[in-house]
């Protein structure tokens, strides 16, 4: 996975002594999130690191959106 030419290793290099962002991994959850449950019981559905990332990067290629632009997001966390 590439993040503006960079692995997903790269991105989350350490950068700070006090983080360890080594433990992060790809295939870590990162977040938790519930369907609506309009057509049944409401879900659980559990988004990795790589997933959310992917995502992101998605929209960015999709929209041509830039350091430039600005973006207000809701996001079901």
């Amino acid at each position: 996975m590439k993040n503006n030419g960079e692995s997903f290793e790269e991105f989350f290099a350490p950068t700070d002594e006090k983080v360890n962002y080594k433990k992060i991994k790809p295939d870590s959850v990162c977040t938790i999130t519930s369907t609506t449950g309009t057509t049944g019981n409401p879900v659980l559905v559990a988004h990795t690191n790589k997933n959310v990332l992917v995502t992101e990067q998605n929209l960015v290629e999709a929209t041509n959106i830039n350091a430039e632009t600005i973006m207000f997001t809701n996001i079901s966390f």
